[in-house]
């Protein structure tokens, strides 16, 4: 009778954890606190080099965090030197470049810190936004001044070679062949202070290296906040449904999103705890990793029919909005915008097993059901308990 008692208590506990876990093959190690900074959701950016991971998180300040420790965020902080209010940073080669109020800057690395090797001064230019193509950076900002190439072909004379019209509230921008695409928010005034919230996709077609065309809007939906990112083949864009609202007392619907533009494919999260996405990065060839208000989801995308769930961390106490990634090895960096004047670098240790099952299998399965045996019968004194995934009956 003590033998059943217990043996049911365990298997309590054990079908409890697997119904609601914490976590799935993703753990915090250590996190690291900058307080003091603006809570603008535009106003800090992270890139991954071959030696060292760029912080900005916001203001004039930046950090170097070596990404091959395997216990802690370990820094080397410097004071930004060349652009007032770093908004955005992206790495080329043996390259750093940062965007702010006060142009383009590029550093290169060297006894771990970054020097200035050039840069455009651009007064009137508020870039938030980084990405580089091939020889040329793109910048974008969400005020009125547009979209920005950067010829950054030798990074001691890097200038500014072709402008467009400005987007509508960018919230994320991408390169893909000769087209820019950004996404951000708009608010449709329907009532007296009342609000609905516009996700807008739109592109900038580029000629050449030395013009670019005016925007296009490409689509509009009834949905909020989000982010887009790319494999350099797909435009993958993140979002969620709201209510109508008044500012700042957002109504959720609770229906996050993950879309593929010019795919018939999508992905909706079904987690009461996480309705809302804000960012989301390609983290290899088939993974992307999408951040939440209380934690993140990894997802494996190759197979566009059947996207699914690989790895997660949730943490209902914090409410940073995860909005950042990069990884080396197996530890993921996750930078969470900042709320109450301080903003936050979180660090992941991910499953060894999650990388190996994608590297095994050109195609990995996704259990549709688990069938449970007992023999020779679970009321006896002893009992073996088998447990096979398999195709759902």
């Amino acid at each position: 009778m003590i033998k059943r008692i217990f043996l049911l208590f365990f298997l309590t506990l054990a079908i409890s954890a697997l119904a609601a876990p914490d976590s799935l093959n993703c753990r915090m190690i250590d996190w690291l606190d900058v307080p003091g900074l603006d809570w603008r959701i535009s106003n800090s950016d992270m890139a991954m080099g071959d030696s060292f991971l760029v912080w900005c998180p916001g203001r004039d300040i930046y950090y170097l965090i070596n990404p091959f420790s395997q216990s802690e965020i370990e820094t080397t902080f410097s004071k930004d030197y060349g652009s007032a209010n770093v908004k955005g940073v992206c790495i080329n080669d043996s390259l750093t470049y940062m965007v702010g109020g006060g142009g383009v800057c590029s550093f290169r690395f060297r006894n771990d810190s970054l020097f200035l090797a050039g840069f455009d001064y651009t007064a009137w230019a508020s870039f938030h936004y980084a990405v580089i193509r091939d020889t040329f950076l793109y910048t974008a900002s969400p005020g009125s001044y547009g979209l920005h190439c950067i010829n950054i072909a030798n990074p001691e004379s890097i200038f500014a070679v072709c402008s467009a019209p400005a987007f509508f509230g960018v919230y994320g921008m991408e390169v893909i062949d000769s087209f820019a695409y950004c996404a951000g928010l708009q608010y449709e005034e329907i009532g007296a202070g009342v609000f609905r919230p516009e996700w807008r996709m739109s592109m900038v077609k580029l000629i050449g290296d030395t013009s670019a065309v005016g925007e296009s809007l490409v689509f509009v939906e009834n949905r909020g906040y989000g982010d887009i990112t790319t494999d350099g083949e797909h435009l993958f864009y993140v979002n969620n449904y709201l209510s109508n609202f008044v500012e700042p007392d957002y109504q959720l619907l609770g229906e996050a999103r993950l879309g593929i533009w010019g795919e018939d494919y999508s992905y909706t999260w079904e987690d009461p705890d996480s309705e809302i996405v804000f960012g989301i990065e390609v983290l290899n060839d088939i993974i992307l990793a999408v951040g939440f208000d209380h934690g993140l989801s990894i997802l494996n995308y190759e197979n566009l029919d059947s996207i699914y769930q690989v790895a997660y961390y949730r943490d209902l106490d914090s409410t940073f909005r995860l909005t950042h990634f990069a990884m080396k090895d197996n530890r993921l960096y996750a930078m969470g915008h900042p709320r109450d004047y301080v903003s936050r670098m979180f660090m992941f240790d991910i499953d060894e097993d999650v990388w190996a099952s994608i590297e095994e299998s050109p195609n990995p399965a996704k259990p549709s059901a688990f069938t449970i045996s007992a023999h020779p019968n679970p009321f006896n004194s002893a009992v073996t308990i088998t447990a096979l995934a398999g195709a759902e009956i």
